[in-house]
């Protein structure tokens, strides 16, 4: 389980660091043509169990990978997908172990969220 988590982590979380451009076009794209908003939000739902049986690198390099990409697909989620994982940072599980991101990732849900809603009123 730790090597799985560990995989979607790197394959998900934006450079850093410095890596040569081999890696770094193999990187770019996984990540474009990987998985979809919703697969990301899947995979955030199916990993978050295993959080707490995570070393803490571990944990964070996998949830920090899945929230930053989270961050960039916030938009495109379902009203289920955003409501889910807006519970997991509530919580401080899953996606919420991710520290350093926890609170940009739960505005960022949030105002999909809301703009989401506003933009159903309109066309009623």
């Amino acid at each position: 389980m730790r090597q799985i988590c560990a995989f979607w982590g790197e394959v998900l979380r934006e450079d850093s660091g410095s890596t040569d451009d081999i890696n770094k076009r193999r990187k770019d794209m996984e990540r474009t043509q990987g998985l979809t908003a919703e697969q990301v939000a899947k995979l955030a739902t199916v990993l978050e169990p295993l959080g707490p049986g995570l070393d803490e690198e571990t944990a964070q390099g996998c949830f920090s990978g899945i929230g930053s990409r989270i961050l960039e697909l916030s938009g495109k989620l379902t009203e289920a997908s955003r409501s889910s994982l807006l519970e997991q940072v509530k919580r401080g599980s899953g996606i919420g172990l991710w520290e350093a991101g926890r609170e940009k990732l739960q505005r960022a849900l949030d105002k999909s969220r809301r703009s989401r809603s506003r933009s159903r009123r309109r066309r009623s």
